[in-house]
């Protein structure tokens, strides 16, 4: 089973017939609480609930929540079914408090005994603690059986160094533990850095996760500030998990910044320019291993999506 199933979506029979739907499936994290939607604790919960009804495409959603550790303690005193959930909930768990509190807060999920699943555990490393960030949190991660995602700063002039430390602590931790990356914000990174991230994780087949403004399908200028998109930052990990030494870093910036649609075929497999891939090989690359983006909003890539529909068939 996919580490990142979601309880809420288990009922949502979904067997991708294209390349396109393959590529799309399970892919967001939806993480409604945080910048730029900022919803609040309830509201979130609830429009994470009505996803499965209000989304075109429900089967996007990979986890129902991204929630940080000082909001998870909320959920004790919650009847979930109040909400919209028909089954469990599931989160992605991130720490935003000092170890102890957030410790306290993942150790109330246990007691409170909720139909409530951890699916990710993820947790910032600064300079160098990338084995020491795995060794304070896997344990915790271990025990919900969850992934834990680890995010160095790659906005700092070391930027290459604290890639490779962190790869090589993942390497060495053989388990569950993801690399993870932001795109936006003040440790945000832009194309160029992603490309050397994605050509050294993926690579190396690790699990991975990127989050900060991956809303719209595609690069558009004329509609939004972001230097990439969802499909090209998705087409970029899979291509490169499928092709690894033929994929160069170069290729992969053009991957990430491409602004055409016309640039990207799903008919018969995955294809950009002359790189192509069959759907076999896109499935087998989906498998490798985990591979999600956090997004606060997830109705935004719905609606957009309906532009490529018939590309994509």
């Amino acid at each position: 089973m996919n580490v990142f199933d979601s309880g809420t979506r288990d009922s949502i029979q979904h067997n991708p017939k294209s390349a396109f739907d393959c590529l799309l499936e399970r892919l967001f994290d939806y993480a409604g609480m945080f910048p730029p939607a900022q919803r609040d604790f309830e509201t979130a919960l609830r429009e994470s609930a009505s996803l499965a009804s209000t989304l075109r495409r429900p089967w996007l959603v990979a986890s129902d929540l991204v929630l940080d550790t000082a909001h998870i303690g909320r959920l004790a005193g919650l009847k979930l079914s109040d909400f919209g959930f028909s089954s469990q909930l599931t989160i992605c768990a991130l720490v935003t408090e000092p170890q102890e509190h957030a410790l306290a807060a993942l150790q109330s999920l246990t007691s409170a005994s909720l139909p409530i699943r951890v699916s990710s555990l993820e947790t910032k490393t600064a300079d160098d603690t990338a084995t020491q960030t795995i060794g304070i949190w896997r344990e915790s991660a271990a025990h919900f059986d969850a992934l834990l995602a680890i995010e160095p700063d790659l906005s700092r002039s070391n930027w290459n160094e604290q890639l490779e430390s962190c790869i090589t602590a993942i390497l060495k931790s053989g388990g569950k533990v993801a690399f993870k990356c932001r795109l936006t914000g003040p440790t945000g990174i832009g194309p160029d850095r992603l490309a050397r991230t994605i050509s050294r994780v993926c690579g190396m087949g690790l699990p991975f996760k990127v989050t900060g403004g991956l809303h719209h399908p595609i690069v558009d200028s004329s509609r939004h500030e972001y230097p990439m998109g969802f499909l090209n930052v998705a087409t970029a990990v899979m291509l490169k998990r499928a092709l690894q030494h033929s994929l160069s870093e170069a290729l992969l910036a053009d991957i990430l910044t491409n602004s055409s649609y016309q640039s990207f075929s799903w008919r018969d497999g995955l294809r950009f320019g002359d790189l192509a891939i069959s759907f076999d090989q896109l499935t087998a690359a989906k498998k490798l291993a985990h591979f999600s983006i956090g997004s606060c909003s997830l109705h935004e890539p719905d609606a957009d999506l309906l532009s490529f529909s018939d590309t994509a068939r």
